[in-house]
Formats: structure tokens, C-alpha cells, sequence
């Protein structure tokens, strides 16, 4: 039987009276309460961490679909001039189908990119969480072991 075992097995029988000194007595001899409380401002700075980064992460996201936007806007807006110089001499549906079938392409590619840098920036927040539940788990066993 452990020393905090021993310890516990004889306050069991406390009066209801000296629960505050049962409360304590455990405390002091099972869990280190300094440890939990680190243990728990370390998951706190984690959480605070992962959030910093899907913060930034998806800030990078945004700056990307607005450049994307821009650059949709230019693409059309060039498109455009073409049709109308084209629809003036000869206008080739070839061309327009193969403008539509490039912009469908340029639209997928940029779906996928965005998907891509979300996915990164959620795998790189869940990392940081998984990693401190990992320790925590350790400290916590440690603290409790003394």
C-alpha cells in the first residue's frame, strides 16, 4: 500500500466536521497542487497558442482569396475586352468555350489551394493541442505519484 494510500485509508473515517482537514490532508498527500495549477496554466497557454495560430493561419487564408478575387476580376475584365474586340470582326465559340473551361480550371485550382492552406493551419492548431494533452497526462501522472 502506497504512503498516500495509508494515509487516506486512515481519514476515511473523519467526522464530517473535519472534512476541511480530510479535504487537505488528501490534497497535500495524493496531488501537489502547485503541479495541477502549472499543469493547468500550461494547457491554458496551449489553447491560447493553437488559437494564435489558426488566427494567423486563417488571416493568410483570407489574404489569399482576396487576391484571388483580384486577379478573377482582372481575368474577366481582360476577357471581357477580348469578347468585345472579337464579337466586332468574328467571334469564335471555340475561344469563348476554351475561356470558360480555363476560368472552371482556374476556380478548381483555387478551391483546392485554399482547402490546402485551412487544412495546414488546423492540422498545425490540433498539433499544438494534441502535444500539451500528451504532456498533461505525463505531468499529471507525475503529480500524482509523489
Amino acid at each position: 500500500m502506497t504512503k498516500s494510500a495509508k494515509k487516506a485509508k486512515s481519514t476515511a473515517g473523519a467526522k464530517p466536521a473535519d472534512l476541511s482537514a480530510f479535504i487537505k490532508s488528501m490534497s497535500s498527500s495524493m496531488i501537489d497542487i502547485d503541479a495541477v495549477t502549472d499543469i493547468q496554466r500550461k494547457n491554458m497557454e496551449a489553447v491560447l497558442e493553437a488559437n494564435r495560430k489558426a488566427a494567423e493561419g486563417y488571416q493568410s487564408v483570407f489574404q489569399r482569396q482576396v487576391e484571388i478575387l483580384q486577379q478573377a476580376i482582372e481575368d474577366s475584365t481582360g476577357a471581357l475586352k477580348e469578347q468585345i474586340k472579337s464579337a466586332q470582326t468574328n467571334p469564335s465559340p471555340e475561344k469563348h468555350v476554351a475561356q470558360a473551361r480555363s476560368n472552371v480550371e482556374a476556380a478548381i485550382d483555387n478551391m483546392r489551394e485554399l482547402m490546402d492552406m485551412a487544412q495546414k493551419t488546423n492540422a498545425r492548431s490540433l498539433k499544438i493541442v494534441q502535444d500539451r494533452i500528451t504532456k498533461s497526462i505525463e505531468e499529471l501522472r507525475a503529480a500524482t505519484d509523489r
